[in-house]
C-alpha cells in the first residue's frame, strides 16, 4: 500500500515575540488542515526550532529532522530518497542525548548541518514537493525573511513555489516591490491573525488541488 505524499511547507519569519506567535499559529492551522486528508501529509517546518541532518542508511541518502516541542521530547523524522521512513518520538533532555539514542537505536551515519546549509538542503527539499510561505507581520523586525527570501532567489529556488504574505498595516519597501515584480513572486496582503490562516489554507488547498489536476493528466 502506498503511504501519503509528504508536502513539506517552510514558514519564514522574523523571530520577534509577536511574528513568532504567529509563525507558530500558522504551523500549527497547517497540522490540523493535514488531518482532512488521508493522501497527503502536510509537514510545516520552522527554521528555528529544527535541527537538519544529511542521513545515509545503507548506501542510501536522506535527512532527518528533529524538533523539540516538550522539555524531554523531540519529533523525529527521517526520509530517506524523499519517502518518509521514520515518524516517531524521541525522549532525551540535551541534543546530543537524543542524538546518541537515535544512531543506535536506527543504526545511521548523519551529519549536522549548519544554519546556511540547513536553510539551503530544507529549501531544496521543499522546492521539489512543496511550499515556502514568507511572512512579513511587524514593521519594525529585522527583516530576517526578506534576507531569507534574497537567498531562496539567489540559490535558484523556484519562485513558483515561494508566496508571501504581508501584514496590511506594513510600508511595502520599493525595494521589496521591485523585487517581487523583478522574480513575478506571488504576494498577498492580510488584515488579521484570521484572514492570514484562511489565506494559508487557500494556498494549501489550492496547492493540493493543482498536484490533483496534473496527475489526472497523466
Amino acid at each position: 500500500m502506498i503511504g501519503p505524499q509528504t508536502i513539506w511547507i517552510l514558514l519564514l519569519g522574523s523571530y520577534d515575540s509577536e511574528t513568532r506567535r504567529i509563525l507558530y499559529k500558522v504551523k500549527d492551522e497547517i497540522n490540523k488542515l493535514s488531518t482532512y486528508y488521508d493522501e497527503y501529509l502536510l509537514i510545516p517546518l520552522l527554521l528555528e526550532n529544527v535541527e537538519v541532518y544529511r542521513v545515509v542508511k545503507e548506501d542510501r541518502v536522506g535527512l532527518a529532522i528533529l524538533e523539540r516541542y516538550a522539555e524531554n521530547l523531540w519529533s523525529l523524522m527521517i526520509a530517506i530518497e524523499g519517502k518518509i521512513e521514520v515518524y516517531d518520538d524521541v525522549e532525551g533532555g540535551s541534543l546530543e542525548e537524543v542524538e546518541e539514542v537515535i544512531e543506535k537505536t536506527y543504526g545511521l551515519r548523519w551529519t549536522r548541518l549548519q544554519l546556511l546549509e540547513k536553510f539551503r538542503y530544507l529549501a531544496n527539499v521543499v522546492a521539489g514537493s512543496g511550499l515556502i510561505i514568507v511572512i512579513r507581520h511587524v514593521e519594525l523586525a529585522r527583516c530576517g525573511e526578506l534576507i531569507e527570501l534574497t537567498f531562496l532567489l539567489r540559490e535558484g529556488v523556484p519562485v513558483d513555489v515561494i508566496r508571501v504574505l504581508v501584514n496590511e498595516e506594513i510600508n511595502v519597501s520599493s525595494m521589496l516591490l521591485e523585487l517581487l515584480r523583478m522574480y513575478r513572486i506571488y504576494w498577498e496582503r492580510y488584515g488579521d491573525e484570521e484572514e492570514l490562516l484562511r489565506i494559508t489554507r487557500s494556498i494549501i488547498q489550492y496547492f493540493i488541488g493543482e498536484i490533483q489536476s496534473s496527475r489526472e493528466l497523466l
